[in-house]
């Protein structure tokens, strides 16, 4: 679909990066913790995990303690990573919710984009990654 960058940030194998709107709002909590009950799965299939969203950064570590997650939280408080990977706004308001599976080239090869089916974003990712 794309290169992301170097495909040097994702030498370990597949890389699974999901947007959510914002840090302990219902709807990212359930997304984040459906990555979070599937990180093993997720794992043994040779993918890492990283949630971004553009919240700051003391509210993404109280998010991760609070839910335990056994990810990486990124913060794009600039939406420069998702103004670079042609992220729209859902709605013309919402951030997006988004999840890209990215090879160890760096190279994207699936996109699932929806705002309202949570649980959705890490199934799919998984059973993606069963295919490959």
């Amino acid at each position: 679909m794309g290169e992301l960058v170097d495909g040097s940030v994702f030498k370990n194998g597949w890389t699974i990066i999901f947007f959510y709107p914002k840090a302990s709002s219902p709807g990212c909590t359930i997304q984040a913790c459906e990555f979070r009950d599937l990180s093993e799965d997720l794992s043994n299939v040779g993918a890492q995990i990283f949630g971004v969203s553009s919240d700051k950064k003391h509210h993404q570590l109280r998010f991760k303690e609070e839910r335990g997650l056994d990810f990486s939280l990124l913060s794009d408080s600039k939406n420069e990573l998702q103004k670079a990977l042609g992220m729209k706004k859902s709605l013309g308001l919402l951030p997006g919710r988004v999840t890209f599976i990215v090879d160890s080239n760096g190279i994207i090869k699936d996109v699932f984009n929806s705002q309202l089916r949570f649980k959705q974003h890490a199934k799919r990712a998984l059973n993606k990654l069963k295919q490959q």
